[in-house]
């Protein structure tokens, strides 16, 4: 393909409206930020208990790089290990419950290893419909056998997992809490199907981390799990305010990571000085019990509000999302340029093909919001609502 058909492509996606572009912000807090010169409330930020204005999180961060510099400069497998390292992975996993754990530049890279490194011929890889890992991308490459499921359809699962007793092995990859929908999946039950049926769960965490469990480690630690699920995975860049990903499981899962994962061999170390920082952030979250309930309430006064003014709040109370569903991504999109020129910052999105989804919009709530900017978004809502029609 030509320079000139890509360029074509890129024109119609301009014509369309649907050309996306980066929007650089000139200042930023957890709670508000400036973009194209306008001040915005800001409820797209996953930084959930303000760990950007946190002194021992940022001092933890800055000790590693007088110390160490920002590039490790070689893999983890050659040069690139430190110290740094085997402190931060031995505390992420005791934060989720496992023997160990391995940090990885991004949650992608972390769910392509796993299965690159864990499935092969004879396995069957089966991920939640709309999930978004691309834990199916990782299985095709591979040449494992994958197929998509609907985790609120018990019935279904039960019978793909009974035709599918032919394979060697069943790896089932979740999301303990989804964010297009803001719902907390039922774990307990998906785990005693997965042992009726001698298949093994990965669970990713990223969007209940922070929220969910006594310390915020997530839905495992809130239902005692870790002894039943083959590991977790985390994105290391929302609650933890950090970069990065985690998977925390057995030691002999780590160690076939170790010695399969492509990723791991060949990319430099993860740096030295996040890697702190994810320590730090941590030792942050666990102590976080009044940040959990403040956003706990800021969701629940959202989320009352938005079906009072007769909008569709999917999400439940469990997590810091508060999700509208809307008829199609058009509307969806309409509401955030309105709630934008009212002074409010949030995101749209819309179905993509052949995934459960719905359009919707997305409210994240975190501790810097106050009960005043809710009660302004409320009231941004209810006008848009007039003006639209809806």
């Amino acid at each position: 393909m030509t320079l000139k058909k890509l360029q074509a492509q890129a024109d119609q996606l301009h014509s369309l409206g649907s050309l996306k572009e980066r929007i650089p912000s000139s200042a930023r807090s957890a709670s508000s930020i400036v973009i194209r010169g306008k001040k915005l409330f800001d409820f797209t930020n996953w930084d959930l208990f303000d760990l950007r204005s946190d002194h021992v999180f940022k001092r933890a961060a800055q000790s590693a790089i007088e110390s160490q510099g920002i590039s490790a400069g070689s893999a983890r497998l050659v040069s690139g290990s430190s110290k740094i390292h085997d402190v931060c992975e031995q505390r992420l996993a005791s934060f989720f419950g496992f023997d160990d754990a391995l940090l990885f530049s991004s949650k992608n890279q972390a769910v392509l290893s796993l299965v690159t490194s864990l499935c092969g011929q004879g396995d069957l890889v089966l991920y939640e419909d709309g999930m978004i890992s691309p834990v199916a991308d990782a299985a095709y490459l591979s040449e494992v056998a994958n197929i998509a499921i609907d985790i609120n359809d018990v019935t279904t699962l039960r019978s793909e997992l009974e035709r599918s007793k032919f394979y060697q092995g069943r790896f089932i990859f979740l999301e303990s809490l989804s964010v297009n929908s803001g719902k907390a999946i039922d774990i307990v039950s998906l785990v005693a199907l997965a042992r009726e049926f001698q298949a093994v769960i990965f669970l990713d965490e990223s969007y209940a981390v922070g929220m969910r469990g006594i310390r915020g480690s997530g839905i495992c630690e809130e239902h005692q799990l870790d002894q039943e699920l083959l590991g977790v995975y985390c994105d290391l860049s929302l609650a933890s305010s950090c970069y990065g990903a985690v998977v925390a499981s057995s030691q002999a899962v780590c160690e076939l990571l170790l010695s399969r994962s492509r990723t791991f061999s060949n990319e430099v170390a993860y740096p030295n000085c996040i890697a702190s920082g994810v320590v730090a952030a941590l030792d942050h979250l666990e102590l976080q019990h009044s940040g959990r309930e403040r956003i706990r309430r800021l969701v629940e006064q959202l989320s009352t509000a938005c079906l009072e003014l007769g909008f569709r709040v999917l999400n439940d109370d469990g997590g810091p999302l508060v999700i509208v569903g809307t008829e199609s991504g058009k509307l969806a999109l309409a509401i955030q340029e309105a709630l934008f020129q009212k002074g409010f910052l949030v995101e749209s999105t819309a179905p993509r093909k052949l995934r459960s989804e719905i359009a919707s919009v997305r409210f994240v709530i975190n501790q810097a919001h106050s009960e005043k900017m809710v009660e302004s978004l409320i009231r941004a809502l209810a006008e848009i609502k007039s003006h639209l029609k809806l």
